[in-house]
């Protein structure tokens, strides 16, 4: 990725400085760590110099892991990527530990202006509490694992009529109205992940050892309330979690199964095959809102300058900067994110577009995340940009839901109601697929020894229970390993909740959206600038959101998602 010129220029560091080698900071951390902070003067100066340094280390990191996943084969980026993970930092989570601890310790610390700081330093003291300094070579082999994870699912690409194709540009294959293509898609994407299925069952089981092992460095005896703590979760738990599963069995699961239910009667067929779930039940091809990453850009500016002009500035920045990498090519590490580049306090977007239009959803989400980057941007201190990620989640899936309203750029009228007919069964879909997910990894880490086989069982069981309408006769390998496709199961363990509690806010967002646009879009912006500075609860509240996993909030959702959908089947 290109280095762009930071716009808050450095202070402390020289502005030439290239972290390529760990001694190239040590005397700079050396020289924080001996400051004295005898007044509050001297522990706003040495903050000032703290953030610099931080937000310098961070988008090092942020860009080497932007080049390595965007051309995983690549060995110059992927040997930068390594010695940034292998020989940086280590040394550099060393220092920040003595770092961390310098300010905890400082007595004036209590003399900062609480409603900037006061969060953060809380979360600093637990931060501290769970630092173990035999975890460093830990989290240094699962960093490894997920590079390898990276390496393994960006280089599989399969034959389709002659023509070597990624695994993005296949799934596109799965939305024709040609039952016989569509099996015939998903089976060769199916074999093509079951060709990995041994390394990637060995490399998981890998990782889950080496997470145990932190767990246990830290004083727990599982790896699940470490996790917890490790994501600073200090306003729900794991039985809360619970609950959220419980719910959407509850309440999602048949709502859901309905839908499926019509979706059989209207294709005609006895059973719904894994191939059958994406399909237009009128059978129409695919939606297509766009044919590469330009049209996608065009067209997206025009929806964010119809729904905020200040969203479209912020797009019009990206792209002058270079800060998207939207289309999908082999080599290319699978999904999509966005990545805060902490020292231009700019925001880079990520994705795998092939035309279709979950990559249009995809953009608007990311998008709401880069909002966020850009909202946070005078807070000084990098920590305090940065919200806790369900709260970041609500920031991407509130754009996903507004920008429904703005597709005209993109579709006819009756392509737009059908496109928000299929987001409104999606966002069912995912209600239930987090809840799976989640309930899938509280299960395995709470196996101590697992097998292969019992990782497996364990999936096959829950799919079955949270997707009942999907028949897999014939296909119990491609079952067993479908958990395989989930990155997060592999990169950030238990990072999959947020998506179901953040849905149920944006689900709320919406609906103040749909009633006063202006109102909605001004509570969004005071919010998201809060940055980390408050509690998950308190962002929620400063949204006019509720936050709670319980059925007063899902069951009225998801029966509002329900007849959204109805409404478009008449």
């Amino acid at each position: 990725m290109k280095q762009n010129p930071a716009e808050f220029g450095r202070s402390f560091l020289p502005p030439d400085l290239q972290i390529t080698h760990i001694d190239l900071l040590k005397p700079y951390a050396t020289q924080l760590l001996a400051q004295p902070l005898t007044s509050l003067k001297e522990l706003q100066t040495f903050l000032e110099k703290y953030a610099e340094m931080v937000s310098v280390v961070s988008e090092t990191g942020s860009r080497l892991y932007i080049d390595m996943t965007c051309y995983t084969q690549n060995e110059e980026y992927s040997e930068s990527y390594l010695n940034f993970i292998e020989n940086i930092s280590p040394l550099w989570e060393e220092w920040l530990q003595e770092l961390h601890k310098k300010i905890d310790q400082c007595p004036f610390k209590k003399e900062l202006d609480p409603a900037l700081h006061g969060e953060w330093l809380l979360g600093l003291s637990r931060k501290i509490a769970l630092f173990r300094q035999e975890n460093i070579d830990l989290q240094t082999q699962i960093a490894l694992c997920s590079k390898k994870y990276q390496e393994l699912m960006g280089s599989l690409t399969a034959l389709w009529e002659d023509e070597e194709k990624t695994l993005s540009q296949l799934e596109k294959i799965l939305e024709s109205p040609n039952r016989a293509h569509r099996e015939r898609a998903w089976r060769l994407i199916t074999q093509t992940r079951l060709s990995k299925a041994t390394e990637l069952n060995t490399l998981f089981l890998e990782m889950k050892v080496l997470r145990e092992k932190t767990a246990h460095n830290a004083g727990y005896e599982n790896y699940i309330p470490y996790i917890f703590a490790l994501y600073d979760r200090t306003d729900y738990s794991p039985a809360d979690c619970q609950s959220y599963h419980n719910q959407i069995l509850k309440t999602v699961v048949p709502l859901y199964t309905s839908i499926q239910e019509k979706r059989k009667e209207a294709l005609g067929i006895p059973h719904l095959k894994p191939w059958d779930l994406a399909c237009s039940t009128q059978g129409l091809e695919a939606l297509k809102p766009f044919n590469d990453d330009q049209e996608l850009c065009r067209k997206i500016g025009q929806s964010w300058e119809e729904m905020n002009p200040e969203f479209a500035d912020f797009f019009k920045i990206m792209q002058q900067k270079g800060l998207l990498d939207l289309a999908n090519r082999k080599g290319k590490a699978p999904g999509g994110y966005q990545s805060g580049l902490e020292e231009q306090r700019l925001p880079f977007i990520f994705m795998n577009a092939v035309g279709s239009h979950k990559d249009l959803m995809t953009l608007f989400h990311e998008c709401g995340h880069s909002w966020h980057e850009f909202y946070t941007r005078n807070l000084n201190l990098s920590e305090t940009r940065h919200a806790p990620m369900e709260f970041c989640e609500v920031a991407s899936m509130s754009m996903e839901r507004a920008g429904l309203q703005y597709l005209e750029a993109f579709y006819s009228k009756s392509d737009q109601a059908r496109a928000i007919a299929q987001e409104e069964e999606e966002v069912l879909r995912l209600l239930i697929w987090v809840a799976l997910v989640d309930n899938f990894q509280m299960e395995i880490y709470t196996l101590p020894q697992p097998s292969t086989q019992d990782i497996q069982n364990t999936w096959c069981k829950l799919y079955k229970t949270y997707f009942p309408f999907v028949n897999w006769e014939g296909l119990d390998e491609e079952l067993k390993n479908a958990w395989h496709k989930q990155l997060h199961i592999f990169e950030y363990p238990f990072y999959y909740i947020e998506y179901g509690i953040a849905q149920l806010g944006a689900l709320q967002w919406q609906n103040q959206f749909l009633q006063n646009p202006s109102e909605a879009l001004h509570r969004y912006r005071n919010a998201l600038a809060l940055g980390g500075t408050q509690s998950l609860r308190k962002l929620f509240a400063a949204a006019g959101l509720k936050f709670s996993l319980d059925e007063n909030v899902v069951e009225p959702l998801a029966q509002a998602c329900f007849r959204r959908w109805q409404s478009f089947q008449k």
